[in-house]
């Protein structure tokens, strides 16, 4: 009996000692860098064209970070800050012209002041016992063995950042003429490849490495006996883009010269049903919100005139195919060089489309080892982004948010949870991150002062509706020789606002002067929804109701009271209810105010709270206030000013704003804004959108077709319908003080559908302000609908189940004029009047 209680007691002890390791063990990481990815990813929704169904797999058991930005636009400044958890102004890295590839270690010197420095694989090798994994592109120069130990041959001991790693280049079998058609323009090189030659590819061949890394750590082998960092380099989809036949859509065109000629994208530009491809957004004037910054300043000056390649190309090609005998030869090259940037934009889908796989592959290769996909974080992210065609730039190295917006997620399996965060984050933010999530201490400077520049997320994690005020800064320079290289070109993002700041050589393309260097701004008001101006065609640098805003971020850029900080979130909160204020209007004003963690507090000691406006000089102070509208000029009434108030938290040592906020108020004694539009036939079952009319207090606008909401402030072109449809067109439109609601509607009943044997009629019914809706020789079986004689929809009424001939309508609620009813069945439709008297 005492040896039976003896082996019990061991037996416990071992079950503990096997909890306390279990509980000790640390996770895996897995960390996914993909080159040139831009925000083209369902979670994202950057483009309709594209579905990354296994990213989806990543970010349905973590959070996706919907507001992240890298620290450069650009490879090289972008991963060795990230990697290093460093700004560029400490790293000094802001192009690749001037990164060292020999040795990663000589772009950190005394000289720089930037000689102590960590890396991410490097630091959870030393620091916290793992075996560091690096795969194809991680650090930027791939090729030259980056921050790996060549000389120490047991892989247990390596120096440096990595214990083991893996190149493999694919250039050489995918460039060869044998394979590759070269169906793209200058400086854009893309082609489908026969889809033999995927497993050759270098993602592919880096997943295939990956697969067999996680099986031998499933048996114990390969690890000295540690947990993984795994960094998973994937290449597309950069440039050049030669891809698998497969990933590409039907609508690529190979051969230009045949007829008839299908344009691949949609065009005219917005009709509805698409007929073609959806290209990246453009202003109602392609490219005008380009042409409206400074003539030659220096926006324009930095960008590649790629986009006239595309022309080019069309210009010069000689079989031009006949699009349209009308056509002159000029909007036929035009067509062209738009179907061959549709070329390249469904080259980079595909392209992602074919990591996408690789990275299913992946995830069905973990999940195939339960005991290591429960306990592994995965962390996805773009390098940066990418534009195709906006502001008629292809590529990255740009200030807007098509470059610096990249994907971020991050998914913890040990406790799988669906997140998304808009809390602006930046690629910095993965090494304290990482830290935090492996409970590993931060890394130091040599003196004790903390290192990295980036903060943990684990908190949005944890709690993504957490409101927190974190502008981030990006910074690159453009190429040598060219404007733009002399000195940082800045960019500073919080969740409403896009500051950017470009700085000229000062002495041409390859003279750096800092006496005679100007400068250039813009500013832009994406909308915490990203509803207000997602794709950045208003520059609102030279309305002077936004200077407050400008000098807020702009403390944000290095050297200034901001720069890497946290600060607090303000928000104007309006107590009043009505859409406009009046002249008789008092504004009950107070500010939400939120700490760097997201909760809200009532004061701040020794801040002062600043309120001001763009009118009058008058300032109030004070977290609640009650502003007199009666106090503003009379002008300000006449001409429907828009009154903008500013909220500020002034710190009075330095004189930061540490927190602030602007609101827009229609200062009008007018109703709600006026919308019309008329519905023109263009052809059999076709219609196009005409005389739209939108008062300018209008703030967002969108469009429902048939109950389909689509085009976001751009107006609808062709509308295609079948004959057997009734056309309903909506404008909705938001405006006001408190986002008030007003639509829009006309609709097209096609006058071929009326059938004769079947009779609609009204039969009112005065006395209870009830009318009998009657349908002789069938059943009431579809969708009733009254209109207005202005076409706008008064009642909709669903008789799917309603197997009778009559049914009633009450009118009581109706004011006394003419209305049409619609009765659409699947017999047909049918439409009736009705006179409403009281």
């Amino acid at each position: 009996m005492k040896n039976i209680n003896w082996i019990l007691f061991i037996l416990g002890c071992c079950n503990t000692a096997a909890i306390n390791a279990q509980a000790d063990v640390k996770p895996n990481i897995i960390f996914i860098v993909i080159d040139d990815l831009n925000d083209y990813t369902d979670d994202l929704g950057g483009l309709p064209l594209v579905s990354t169904p296994n990213i989806s797999r990543i970010s349905e058991k973590g959070t996706s970070f919907n507001n992240t930005v890298c620290p450069a636009p650009l490879c090289c400044p972008s991963r060795t800050s990230f990697l290093t958890g460093k700004d560029p102004g400490y790293t000094k890295i802001y192009s690749a012209d001037n990164y060292d590839c020999s040795k990663f270690s000589n772009n950190f010197t005394i000289a720089k002041g930037n000689k102590e420095y960590y890396t991410l694989p490097g630091y959870l090798k030393d620091s916290a016992g793992y075996f560091t994994f690096g795969l194809n592109k991680i650090f930027h120069c791939y090729a030259e063995k980056q921050e790996y130990d060549s000389v120490t041959l047991d892989p247990c001991a390596k120096n440096l950042s990595w214990n083991k790693l893996f190149l493999y280049v694919d250039t050489a079998i995918l460039s060869s003429a044998t394979f590759v058609t070269e169906e793209g323009t200058k400086n854009n090189e893309w082609s489908k490849i026969n889809d033999t030659l995927e497993p050759y590819m270098m993602d592919v061949v880096a997943i295939d490495s990956s697969i067999k890394f996680i099986k031998d750590f499933s048996a114990g082998e390969g690890t000295c006996g540690k947990p993984f960092f795994l960094a998973l380099g994937i290449k597309k989809p950069h440039k050049p883009l030669y891809i698998p036949a497969k990933y590409f859509v039907a609508e690529y065109i190979e051969d230009f010269s045949l007829e008839p000629f299908d344009i691949p994208y949609n065009f005219p530009a917005n009709t509805y049903p698409s007929n073609g491809i959806t290209m990246p957004p453009q202003p109602e004037i392609p490219n005008s919100d380009f042409y409206s910054l400074p003539t030659n300043g220096l926006a324009q000056s930095m960008i590649k005139n790629a986009d006239l390649s595309f022309y080019d190309w069309a210009e010069n090609l000689v079989d031009k195919p006949i699009i349209n005998p009308n056509y002159t030869d000029s909007v036929t090259t035009d067509l062209l060089a738009w179907s061959k940037r549709a070329n390249f934009v469904m080259a980079y889908v595909a392209g992602i489309k074919y990591l996408d796989a690789q990275i299913g592959r992946l995830l069905d290769s973990l999940e195939a080892f339960p005991e290591v996909y429960n306990n592994t974080i995965i962390i996805l992210a773009g390098d940066n982004g990418f534009s195709l065609g906006e502001k008629t730039h292809w590529g990255k190295r740009a200030m807007w948010e098509t470059d610096v917006r990249v994907p971020l997620i991050i998914a913890d399996l040990r406790n799988p949870n669906k997140n998304s965060s808009n809390t602006m984050v930046n690629l910095m933010d993965i090494f304290p991150t990482v830290c935090e999530m492996a409970e590993v201490p931060y890394p130091t400077f040599l003196n004790g002062n903390n290192y990295l520049d980036g903060k943990s997320v684990v908190h949005l994690m944890q709690n993504s509706d957490a409101i927190i005020e974190r502008p981030q800064l990006s910074s690159v320079r453009k190429e040598i020789n060219s404007e733009g290289y002399c000195f940082p070109q800045y960019s500073v993002r919080n969740d409403r606002f896009h500051y950017i700041k470009y700085q000229s050589n000062g002495g041409g393309l390859s003279i750096c002067d800092s006496i005679n260097t100007s400068t250039e701004e813009e500013l832009y008001e994406i909308g915490t929804s990203r509803k207000t101006d997602p794709n950045e065609w208003y520059n609102l640098i030279n309305k002077s109701a936004f200077k407050p805003v400008v000098t807020y971020l702009a403390q944000w850029l290095p050297d200034s009271n901001m720069y890497l900080k946290q600060t607090y979130k303000a928000f104007i909160n309006n107590n009043n209810t009505e859409c406009y204020a009046e002249e008789n209007t008092i504004l009950n004003l107070n500010a939400l105010i939120y700490d760097t963690a997201g909760v809200l507090v009532e004061n701040i000691p020794e801040m002062q709270f600043i309120w001001t406006n763009n009118i009058t000089d008058d300032t109030l102070f004070g977290t609640a206030v009650d502003f007199n509208i009666g106090g503003l000029p009379s002008s300000a009434f006449e001409s429907n000013t828009d009154l903008f108030i500013y909220f500020s938290i002034i710190n009075p040592n330095n004189n930061a704003i540490i927190g602030f906020d602007i609101k827009n108020f229609k200062v009008s004694n007018a109703e709600s804004p006026e919308i019309n539009f008329s519905l023109i036939i263009s052809d059999v079952n076709q219609v196009i959108v005409n005389n739209v009319i939108l008062d300018n207090d209008i703030k967002n606008w969108w469009w429902e077709i048939n109950g389909d909401s689509v085009f976001y402030g751009a107006v609808p072109g062709l509308i295609n319908y079948l004959n057997t449809d009734t056309l309903v067109v909506t404008c909705n439109a938001i405006y006001g003080n408190n986002d008030c609601l007003t639509s829009f509607t006309k609709t097209l009943f096609d006058d071929a559908n009326l059938i004769s044997e079947l009779n609609l009629q009204c039969i009112p019914n005065p006395a209870n302000n009830e009318t009998l809706l009657y349908l002789n020789n069938s059943l009431l079986n579809g969708e009733l609908t009254i209109f207005s004689v202005s076409g706008t929809v008064v009642q909709k009424i669903n008789l799917s189940n309603n197997y009778t001939s009559t049914w009633p309508i009450n009118t009581a609620d109706l004011l006394p004029g003419m209305y049409l009813v619609g009765f659409k069945g699947k017999e047909a439709l049918i439409i009736t009047k009705l006179m409403v008297m009281h």
